[in-house]
């Protein structure tokens, strides 16, 4: 999958066959989801991309907890997280 910047929204696609198979589109993301995306590059918890959130965008345990819930119920649905 490719991360790509485009204004000041950001979009992820899929770039290999494989990936094409699983996921044929773009998924579009805010800045809050493009920094949990690329927390993802590296394999994380959860609860350090709640931390992480916490401590990039200085914001409280409940409201970064359900941005991550968010996030994570989208990646789900669109079978982009390999749990």
């Amino acid at each position: 999958f490719f991360l790509s910047e485009m204004g000041n929204e950001f979009v992820v696609i899929a770039i290999e066959k494989k990936a094409k198979k699983a996921f044929n589109g773009m998924l579009r993301l805010n800045s809050t989801g493009a920094f949990l995306w690329k927390q993802l590059e590296t394999e994380k918890s959860e609860s350090q991309l709640i931390s992480a959130l916490i401590e990039e965008y200085s914001v409280g345990e409940s409201v970064a907890a359900a941005d991550c819930a968010d996030f994570l119920k989208t990646l789900r649905e669109v079978n982009l997280l390999d749990e």
